[in-house]
């Protein structure tokens, strides 16, 4: 079962907002909490149905995390399979693609944030999965090699921020959602799908991108890895990170008719929400 004060986080937060004693009970629960997990302490709790050791603030995100993500990995990762996670964040989805490989198959995640790879590499470990992990600390986008400027969302000016929102594409795709984040820009090593498959040497089957705004970037770095390699692909576009959300959509579905794929629910003239897109192969569409 969840650890009994995840448990209690979960259930009784709807009561105390019935009772409009929120404030009091999260005092409590955080006097408890910070003496029962203090710092890097794991707690157990259930996400999308199984049952993961977690930090304690990824454990109290929930138990559905993008459960529509989840249902797909579910439908097209297989065991022995190589996938890659583009934007692995604290490692959530990163633990299901290490769950459904297998010990025979690999997950690569690659994630540039120093807190959220910190989260990511120990809870690949505390879940006994780093046999089948590898994680690179760099950002991806359409060119290899190098370093590239990053951009930090903050509230308390601290690099190490954990959390979504950080990206490659400007400190504005960032406040223009969240405007009172201090915003560090910093910079980190830059991979492009391209080089890494060629380095290592793999051909993923499965791959999912989240990126806050740079995802069309790392599809131009991924030409070789869709013309040749065919992978099943899911997107999570963020329209707000662009200029001109409709100019990014025709900049998607232009490379992905290039790259013979197409765009699930999505034809010329519509827009695109703050969603996940399945990239389909055409080759596989009945």
């Amino acid at each position: 079962m969840d650890d009994v004060l995840i448990w209690c986080y979960r259930k009784l937060g709807p009561v105390a907002r019935m009772l409009r004693i929120q404030r009091l009970a999260r005092r409590m629960y955080e006097w408890v909490a910070d003496r029962r997990y203090p710092s890097r302490t794991l707690c157990t709790a259930l996400q999308n149905g199984r049952r993961w050791k977690l930090r304690r603030d990824v454990a109290e995100r929930g138990e559905m995390q993008e459960f529509e993500t989840v249902e797909w990995l579910r439908r097209v990762v297989k065991p022995g399979m190589t996938v890659i996670d583009v934007g692995a964040n604290v490692g959530q989805m990163t633990l299901e693609m290490a769950t459904l490989v297998g010990p025979s198959g690999r997950v690569v995640a690659i994630e540039p944030g120093a807190g959220n790879v910190e989260y990511l590499r120990q809870h690949v470990g505390a879940n006994n999965l780093g046999d089948r992990v590898t994680i690179i600390e760099a950002a991806c986008s359409s060119e290899d090699g190098g370093e590239i400027a990053f951009f930090v969302g903050t509230s308390n000016g601290d690099l190490s921020s954990v959390g979504s929102g950080h990206t490659i594409v400007g400190a504005g795709a960032i406040t223009s959602q969240t405007p009172n984040l201090q915003v560090i820009e910093t910079r980190v090593p830059r991979v492009s799908l391209d080089g890494l498959c060629r380095r290592m040497d793999i051909t993923p089957a499965v791959v999912k991108i989240d990126v806050e705004g740079a995802e069309i970037l790392v599809l131009k770095g991924a030409v070789d890895v869709l013309r040749r390699m065919r992978p099943q692909v899911r997107v999570g576009f963020h329209p707000f990170a662009f200029e001109s959300a409709s100019a990014a959509l025709a900049d998607l579905l232009s490379l992905t008719d290039e790259m013979r794929y197409s765009v699930d629910g999505v034809r010329p003239g519509d827009s695109l929400d703050l969603v996940e897109y399945n990239l389909v192969p055409n080759e596989t569409r009945g």
